[in-house]
């Protein structure tokens, strides 16, 4: 009886030291999904930062791009003019007449001005893309003097005109060598091959025609989609850009919808 007893005693000793296996394997399952949704969370805050930090880029670039006679304003006041059609510093005229007359003639001074981070003269530039190839388009993109939040939207219209750009494959491509993608310029990348019809303000000018200003070619765009999902690793940005490519099909459906 004795031995009977120590028996038990032991079982029970045992079973109050070592959990069962299945309860350990469920208990590093949720640290694994914790920590998971940890890394997550940690990755769409860094991402909300740097569109926080992206915004107040341009809105600081554009406060500087008054015409003569109207002072300029700080960052913190432009920050406060709310968003509605035709709010925030005026275009310089000379950036309006160029995207009017669509003259290849202006891509040199516009090119200039784009490359010391004016955002109008780089959307100018973008709406005369199908003039020159995009090759001032490539060259501002390229351009050692951008800051972020210019480069950021550099990438967007060049992935925007990627029809009327030879290079655009290979460009978009080497955003993400040697398996390790730019997040930021990918992202920034994969905005502009959804919206070949970006946003800009040059076109609140009359006569100023709206993008794109080519037929958009959807195939070339999902092909371009998939090279770049073959090439990501991180999961976050494969999801994004299956997100991306589902948007696309939708959007090459409808069109061809309409078109019927």
């Amino acid at each position: 009886m004795t031995a009977v007893g120590l028996y038990y005693l032991e079982g029970f000793d045992r079973a109050h030291i070592a959990p069962p296996p299945l309860a350990q394997d469920q208990m590093e399952v949720r640290l694994q999904l914790s920590q998971q949704r940890e890394a997550r969370a940690a990755a769409e805050a860094e991402r909300l930062r740097q569109t926080v930090a992206e915004l107040q880029g341009q809105l600081t670039a554009q406060a500087g791009q008054f015409p003569p006679g109207i002072p300029n304003q700080s960052p913190r006041a432009t920050r406060r003019i709310p968003f509605w059609p035709g709010a925030g510093p005026e275009v310089p005229a000379w950036i309006v007449q160029s995207a009017l007359s669509a003259d290849p003639q202006s891509l040199p001074k516009l090119e200039q001005a784009a490359t010391q981070n004016d955002l109008y003269a780089m959307d100018a530039v973008a709406l005369l893309a199908d003039r020159d190839n995009a090759e001032s388009l490539t060259r501002i993109w390229s351009a050692a003097g951008l800051n972020d939040a210019s480069r950021r939207h550099a990438t967007m219209l060049l992935a925007a005109t990627a029809e009327v750009n030879p290079q655009a494959i290979n460009l978009l491509q080497s955003l993400t060598e040697n398996g390790m993608a730019d997040e930021q310029l990918l992202e920034a990348g994969l905005r502009g091959l959804e919206t070949p019809n970006f946003n800009t303000r040059l076109t609140a000018n009359p006569g100023i025609v709206p993008p794109p200003h080519f037929k958009t070619d959807y195939g070339l765009r999902l092909r371009i989609l998939d090279n770049l999902r073959e090439a990501v690793t991180d999961e976050l940005l494969s999801a994004t850009i299956d997100k991306v490519r589902e948007r696309l099909v939708q959007q090459a459906a409808a069109t061809t919808a309409a078109a019927q």
